[in-house]
C-alpha cells in the first residue's frame, strides 16, 4: 500500500463505487476524493462532484479507508483532475505540476 498524500486527488477504487454510492448517496464515478485528514486506517475526505446540469456538490468529512481510493491520473482522470485543480490547486504549491 503506498503512503496517502493530503490535499491530493483520488478516486474511489472501481469495486468499492457501489458501497461508497449506496451509504454517502455520492455518485463515485464522477467524486473526486481529497483526504485532508489521516485517522490510522481512515481518512477524513473532502468529495466533490458535477452533476449534469453543471451544478458543483460538495460534501466534506466523508471517511474512506486507504485501500479503496487510488491516485487520479491527469490524463486518464482529466475531468476530475481539472475539478481538484480548480478547487485546490494553488500557484505557490510546488509539489503540484507545472504544465497544468
Amino acid at each position: 500500500m503506498s503512503a496517502i498524500q493530503l490535499k491530493q486527488p483520488y478516486k474511489i477504487i472501481q469495486r468499492k463505487q457501489k458501497r461508497y454510492e449506496e451509504h454517502y448517496q455520492i455518485p463515485a464515478l464522477k467524486c473526486v476524493v481529497v483526504p485532508i485528514k489521516e485517522y490510522g486506517d481512515d481518512l477524513s475526505c473532502d468529495v466533490r462532484w458535477q452533476d449534469a446540469d453543471g451544478k458543483m456538490h460538495e460534501q466534506n468529512q466523508l471517511f474512506f479507508s486507504h485501500q479503496n481510493i487510488e491516485p487520479l491520473d491527469p490524463m486518464k482522470d482529466f475531468e476530475l483532475h481539472e475539478l481538484w485543480a480548480h478547487h485546490y490547486k494553488t500557484n505557490d504549491d510546488p509539489a503540484l505540476f507545472k504544465n497544468s
